[in-house]
């Protein structure tokens, strides 16, 4: 799930219209950048389904540090602290939120590889519906989280010509960005 992070970055702006999208964009993609540092060096990885191109869907994940439960909710009380600072503890406390939402929203697609305490190394059970089973079914899903928190942040009751058109234009970045996901 990539763009569906997306949609929930641009449905929180209406809870912390203060808040830069660039911020909420970062918070909801907070896990994957963590994530990248600790692939480049070997702490985790990410590998093809045997038989598969690796494609949408079809890899295998090894996020016990980035994306265990427990450690993102640890994520979420640094961004909480941290980020009090510039935006407030009602903003802070929605980009927390939005970090949360990664775990939860990548639980839906992943299969079984969502590890609940940081590090695991499969001591606890792992998480995940495996949504990416059905990859048509979850390109909607991704599609329809895009379109909702788009429209979410677009309809906010004061919004300017100007939210709306960065909006449009988060909408648009979404749908591209679902696409090239999906068909790469």
């Amino acid at each position: 799930m990539i763009a569906g992070h997306i949609g929930a970055a641009a449905g929180a702006k209406r809870w912390a219209p203060d808040v830069p999208i660039w911020a909420l964009l970062v918070a909801s993609f907070l896990l994957d950048i963590i994530f990248l540092p600790l692939w480049l060096f070997g702490v985790e990885d990410v590998t093809a389904i045997p038989g598969t191109d690796g494609g949408y869907g079809n890899m295998i994940f090894n996020i016990d540090w980035s994306h265990s439960f427990f450690g993102t909710l640890a994520i979420c009380l640094v961004v909480l602290i941290v980020c009090t600072r510039w935006w407030g503890a009602k903003g802070a406390f929605v980009l927390s939120c939005v970090v949360f939402s990664h775990w939860f929203l990548d639980v839906i697609v992943h299969n079984l590889d969502m590890p609940i305490l940081p590090g695991d190394a499969g001591v606890t059970p792992r998480v995940g519906i495996g949504m990416w089973d059905f990859p048509v079914f979850t390109g909607i899903m991704e599609l329809l989280l895009v379109l909702g928190g788009c429209a979410i942040w677009y309809t906010m009751p004061d919004a300017t010509a100007a939210t709306r058109k960065a909006a449009v234009i988060t909408t648009v970045v979404g749908i591209v960005v679902l696409a090239v996901n999906f068909w790469m």
